[in-house]
């Protein structure tokens, strides 16, 4: 299960649900470039507290933010805030 959640300066968010996605997963959210984004939170998990390895990046043009695994049953979470 994955939530991903955008939120820029005008106070529009893109996502924020928790939904099932089938492994492997990757999701790009493409802006306008004069878009400033202030908050982006990842969170990533198995359900029903089964196991294994989970992954979040999060990146923009390229660079990585924040990243974070997981092996156990919590959750892999990735927290970006634009200061």
């Amino acid at each position: 299960m994955v939530k991903a959640l955008v939120i820029t300066a005008d106070g529009k968010e893109t996502g924020g649900r928790m939904v099932d996605e089938t492994l492997p997963f990757s999701k790009k959210v493409s802006l306008r470039t004069e878009t400033e984004v202030t908050k982006v939170l990842i969170i990533a998990k198995y359900r029903h507290g089964a196991t294994g390895e989970l992954s979040c990046d999060i990146s923009i043009d390229g660079k990585s933010l924040a990243s974070n695994t997981s092996t156990t049953h919590k959750p892999a979470r990735c927290f970006f805030v634009d200061k």
